[in-house]
């Protein structure tokens, strides 16, 4: 996996682009033995720690945020 999925996660589940903290902290979860799952738990739970996400919320709330944070509207 590279980078630049890393960065495309990152502004699926936060909505911003990888910062050089995230960037540095995730670096070991690329080279993994499955590294998108890694990547999309560690985003996940930064989201919902920040409270872009809330972690009992419904599938269809999860996907309608996540097309928030990419195409600027709801599913």
């Amino acid at each position: 996996m590279s980078a630049a999925i890393a960065q495309q996660l990152a502004l699926v589940y936060m909505g911003r682009n990888l910062d050089s903290q995230w960037a540095s902290a995730t670096a070991n979860l690329l080279n993994g033995d499955q590294p998108s799952v890694a990547l999309q738990t560690a985003f996940y739970n930064a989201s919902v720690e920040q409270g872009l996400f809330e972690a009992n919320g419904s599938n269809s709330r999860l996907v309608n945020e996540i097309f928030l944070n990419i195409f600027g509207f709801g599913a």
